[in-house]
């Protein structure tokens, strides 16, 4: 919840307060310092260019043109390209600091890597000073920083960015959609107040705040007021186009936000579907470039840590077929992949008489089955390793929730019937360790709230996927190896 201080509603409004800190029409300041931005990075990367050859190489190379200011050019073109396709000459961005410089880092980090990647294909590389490339590039990244800070601070300091908005609704959904865009645009927003002819019936947080709808036609004859958000109840239809028309009359972007507390199918994303609205209810977790870059991190880093625990993988194998009868190996079927069933891999660590194939018996800390080089591997967690063969085949991953045994059974439940979302787990791969495990939800779960805590963090990972994420819980995994509290 918000006050109707903390967003100064309606100030503008009253008499004794002057509106000359509010736009009277629209500025093209943004406009022009964005077309200056734009100018000064096509210019920049030759004139530092030519300035570092004057300083370095003139005693040794007859002419700027000959190698260093073909490569200017190049870089030059190539950088505004990128900018261009991550967008950091949105108005939005350049006004923001944070979001400026994490965009300039990220095209300056693809523009040097497709550049050393040219360079080294065309047999480039030899030919340009190493000490101008590194001082030019230095330049040039620091005028870039340095231009953009300031047309930041002089957007912030004249308020030229932000954006003016009005809300026509006086309800509690307005407020939450007034803390969502706060939160959002900050310093670029500025909410001029909030509108409606129905006051009695207005949220507690806008007594004395909210004004008429001719108020605000009159207020957007006297400033300029980009946006008019209407955040009236969903069911009220005809309210909305009356007021809609009404406000017609001003030059301004009108929206609906309606109100869908409710109406839970309308709170997801609503997208254009050959023509007509569509609700999109979920989304494929891993498709397209993230899918092809989640594949080749398994089979590359799988395939390297089993050229890497080659031995190891053969000294178990070893020690088990001399400790107990039976086979190295323990196969047992298991979910995965879009609910799917498949055969995952370990070492065995049981007696083969008391093997459970079905996993409806979970181990327990003082096991009678187990032998005790199983006790050790399940411990140390060693007899996971053969799932390495279940990655390069394609059935699980290095990184994701983990597959437990189709029989499995928590307080004499199935697992889909502890937890009802259970079954959302397997819209990914499986894997040989997740989030869960490095969160210390290894091993056996004993009761329900250990198993709907394990889906919880399973789900937060299929959410938030990211090739680093999958980086950082390989990392804490060699270090969770050590903790076997959890373990047996």
């Amino acid at each position: 919840m918000i006050s109707s201080d903390a967003l100064r509603f309606g100030d503008e409004l009253n008499d004794d307060v002057p509106t000359r800190d509010l736009k009277a029409k629209r500025s093209i300041l943004p406009f022009l310092l964005v077309v200056t931005i734009q100018i000064f990075d096509l210019i920049i990367p030759t004139v530092t260019g030519y300035v570092w050859y004057l300083a370095y190489c003139a005693s040794f190379q007859p002419s700027f043109w000959t190698v260093c200011g073909k490569f200017s050019v190049v870089a030059t073109v190539l950088a505004a390209l990128i900018f261009r396709l991550l967008g950091c000459y949105r108005t939005d961005i350049v006004v923001d600091r944070v979001r400026t410089m994490r965009t300039l880092a990220i095209g300056f980090a693809w523009m040097i890597a497709i550049g050393l990647a040219t360079a080294f294909l065309s047999k480039s590389l030899n030919d340009v000073s190493r000490v101008w490339t590194v001082v030019w590039l230095v330049s040039w990244i620091m005028s870039s920083v340095a231009a953009r800070l300031y047309a930041a601070h002089a957007l912030t300091l004249r308020q030229a960015a932000a954006e003016t908005v009005a809300f026509v609704g006086a309800t509690e959904w307005t407020a939450h959609v007034c803390a969502q865009l706060m939160a959002q645009k900050q310093s670029a927003l500025r909410i001029v107040g909030i509108f409606d002819d129905r006051r009695d019936r207005g949220a507690a947080c806008f007594v004395g705040s909210v004004r008429t709808i001719d108020e605000l036609l009159e207020l957007g004859r006297r400033i300029n007021i980009d946006r008019v958000i209407l955040t009236l109840p969903f069911h009220a239809e005809m309210r909305i186009l009356e007021i809609s028309s009404r406000l017609m009359a001003l030059a301004v972007d009108i929206l609906v936000c309606p109100d869908v507390t409710g109406f839970n199918l309308l709170r997801r994303p609503v997208m254009p579907e050959w023509g007509c609205p569509a609700i999109r209810i979920s989304v494929c977790p891993l498709s397209g470039k993230s899918f092809i870059i989640k594949i080749a991190q398994d089979k590359i880093i799988g395939f390297l840590l089993l050229l890497l625990l080659a031995p190891l993988l053969i000294a178990i194998a070893i020690a088990i077929k001399l400790t107990s009868p039976g086979p190295v190996l323990f196969r047992q079927q298991r979910h995965g992949y879009n609910n799917g069933v498949f055969e995952v891999l370990k070492y065995r660590t049981m007696r083969v008489d008391m093997s459970d194939s079905t996993g409806a018996r979970q181990a327990q800390r003082t096991d009678s089955r187990m032998t005790k080089l199983g006790r050790f591997l399940r411990r140390t967690s060693l007899d996971e390793l053969p799932q390495l063969f279940n990655v390069l085949r394609g059935d699980m991953s290095l990184v994701g929730p983990r597959p437990l045994p189709i029989g499995m059974r928590t307080q004499d439940l199935a697992n889909h019937e502890v937890v009802q979302l259970y079954a959302h787990r397997h819209r990914v791969r499986p894997g040989i360790t997740g989030w869960a495990q490095v969160c210390g939800y290894r091993g056996a779960t004993e009761n329900p709230v250990q198993l709907q805590k394990r889906v919880e963090l399973d789900l937060f990972y299929i959410e938030n996927w990211s090739s680093l994420f999958d980086l950082k819980i390989l990392l804490l995994t060699a270090f969770r190896l050590v903790d076997t509290k959890n373990a047996f």
